[in-house]
């Protein structure tokens, strides 16, 4: 059965509906007309990745060539060259994926290609639900391995709250902001927006409080090759008057841990001046209500702490 043509993402499994939004804020056509259909952990998608390399919650991409019901009725309609791999990734239900990889590697068989698990030319993904398998030819495997290594305690200014990278690109991701373009961290702290959005090709721009968190935000950015920076201490209500480029993007994590009573007029004052931005904001805080707002997504951290995204048009 041959289908339109589609991409298949498949997104980790922290938060499934928050990569759907990932998805749908980096595809060329994120109207809300443009259907992104979510099948267990799978996302299809009509519309072209603009940027995929960028994607915070997502494992791999692959373009969509068939569906079928059962590796032992399939007739392939298309051919494959050269060496060749089929991997099996099973959703759902409780098939071998052994019995389906091979299945489907036979019915791609011809005199012209060769299967090769080691180096293959061509990568089949077979993403296995409980009434079809979906077949994708891989494009692009994220390596999210690299999130880890720009974790907190791994750059040379650190300090005990921070957001985890996978997470900060995804922010960065939900806010729409292109390469090129510049994005605002009020609460700047060591950086770690800031370096998912550099790593994007986004300009950045941060204002913190804290003359010590200033300085570790500028070595951090450095440490990650991110030199054309605006990195200035002020207050986050200010910032709009402090930065003289206009700004495209703000993202920011709100503080918390504080005396209640410092923190909310801290954060009452951020939101009295965000108008001044006209861009979308995406806002974390570790409240369930923002300035009367209910929050898009929340994130589960650990037992006892659970982070909500706000996002501002």
């Amino acid at each position: 059965m041959k289908n339109k043509t589609r991409k298949l993402l498949l997104a980790a499994g922290e938060n499934i509906e928050l990569a759907k939004k990932e998805v749908r804020a980096v595809a060329e056509d994120s109207s809300e007309g443009e259907k992104l259909i979510l099948k267990n952990r799978l996302i299809i998608s009509g519309s072209k990745i603009s940027y995929p390399e960028r994607l915070g919650l997502v494992h791999e991409i692959s373009k969509q060539v068939e569906k079928i019901d059962e590796p032992e009725n399939f007739r392939a309609e298309y051919t494959i060259d050269g060496r060749y791999a089929v991997e099996a990734r099973i959703l759902e239900g409780d098939r071998d994926p052994e019995k389906v990889e091979t299945g489907i590697g036979e019915a791609l068989s011809n005199r012209k290609n060769s299967v090769d698990l080691d180096n293959p030319d061509t990568v089949i993904k077979a993403y296995v639900l409980e009434d079809e398998i979906i077949l994708g030819r891989l494009e692009q495997e994220i390596d999210r391995g690299k999130f880890n290594q720009r974790k907190n305690q791994n750059r040379p200014f650190s300090s005990p709250v921070s957001l985890d990278p996978k997470l900060a690109r995804t922010l960065v991701n939900l806010s729409g902001v292109k390469p090129g373009e510049r994005l605002l961290d009020p609460f700047c702290g060591t950086g770690g927006i800031l370096i998912e959005a550099g790593l994007c090709g986004v300009g950045v721009a941060g204002t913190d409080i804290d003359q010590e968190m200033v300085k570790g935000c500028r070595k951090n950015l450095g440490e990650y090759g991110i030199i054309n920076h605006d990195i200035l201490q002020e207050s986050a209500e200010k910032a709009p008057e402090a930065l003289e480029e206009e700004i495209d993007a703000v993202v920011t994590d709100l503080p918390y841990g504080r005396s209640s009573k410092k923190t909310k007029d801290i954060v009452e004052k951020f939101m009295d001046s965000i108008e001044a931005y006209d861009c979308r904001k995406v806002i974390v805080w570790n409240k369930d209500t923002l300035d009367g707002r209910n929050p898009d997504f929340s994130i589960d951290v650990h037992s006892s702490l659970t982070r909500y995204i706000y996002i501002i048009d």
